[in-house]
């Protein structure tokens, strides 16, 4: 029987990309959605890959590792000047770095969502660019 809290995210072990470092997140302080990203992140790798990456407030970062924030708030390790639309985001892997940043704090969790849907299919693998923006205002999971 399917968990309907997990909806896609069922409980199953991905194979784990190689040389994506995922166990240490830095998560912008933000409000509630922000806060709400990074533990979905969390849960979403155990779930996917069987274990629980420390998450961390982005402040203390240095490099490798993940990186979840607004656009704004993550323009300096973004290295470019990016304009989304409303609820829009962008990840950006490398062997060392994942970078999920939304303009806002729902386009963040659209982000966090979209990743853990990859990683999920397989999908994740360093040199992965994706900019993602809503067709219209409403969005759904």
């Amino acid at each position: 029987m399917l968990n309907e809290y997990h909806c896609w995210l069922q409980e199953r072990i991905a194979a784990r990309p190689e040389q994506i470092a995922l166990n240490a997140v830095y998560a912008e302080r933000g409000g509630e959605v922000s806060a709400q990203a990074a533990e979905e992140f969390r849960r979403g790798i155990k779930r996917l890959l069987g274990f629980s990456p420390a998450v961390y407030d982005a402040d203390g970062a240095g490099t490798g590792g993940v990186f979840l924030g607004t656009v704004s708030g993550m323009a300096q390790r973004l290295r470019l000047s990016v304009a989304l639309k409303t609820d829009g985001f962008i990840i950006k892997v490398t062997h060392n770095e994942t970078l999920i940043a939304g303009q806002n704090e729902p386009g963040l969790l659209y982000g966090v969502f979209r990743f853990l849907a990859l990683l999920a299919e397989g999908r994740i693998q360093s040199g992965l660019e994706l900019r993602d923006e809503p067709g219209s205002p409403l969005r759904m999971i």
